[in-house]
């Protein structure tokens, strides 16, 4: 008999499975909590940015864990919540954020792939914000 838990997994793995743009959406969205929790510098400037655009709060990027969905849950939350600060700090911080990345050129390309990332309009889509809160409030469901 397989546990309860790991039924829950496999619920929620075949559900997001089916959901493609979901998928391509929630690997960018982790490409982009990775790189900015990975470099310092980065991460600080997006702090600043936060600070001046939430009146003072920062958030943390979360990393989730594989083998808990809950987590995933929480690491949109929370990219979403500050997502008006991570293009604002894209956009203004550009030059800066390419300096964090390093000197070798496969860091400069994977940064500009992450800055890249709100141009591309993947996450920037209103419909694709909103279908990743339903998604968000589904998973919650099938979390708790």
């Amino acid at each position: 008999m397989v546990c309860w838990a790991h039924q829950i997994n496999l619920v929620v793995s075949d559900f997001l499975g089916l959901r493609v743009y979901f998928l391509e959406a929630m690997g960018q969205a982790l490409d982009v909590v990775k790189w900015f929790n990975n470099h310092g510098g980065a991460l600080d400037l997006l702090q600043k940015e936060q600070r001046f655009t939430y009146e003072g709060k920062c958030f943390a990027l979360l990393l989730p864990v594989v083998t808990r969905w809950t987590a995933y849950y929480l690491s949109i939350t929370q990219l979403l919540k500050v997502w008006g600060a991570v293009v604002h700090c894209s956009s203004w911080s550009r030059e800066a954020l390419l300096v964090c990345a390093g000197p070798k050129a496969d860091a400069k390309e994977k940064v500009e792939s992450i800055l890249s990332i709100h141009r591309s309009g993947v996450l920037d889509k209103p419909h694709q914000i909103s279908s990743m809160l339903l998604e968000e409030n589904h998973i919650l469901t099938v979390v708790i």
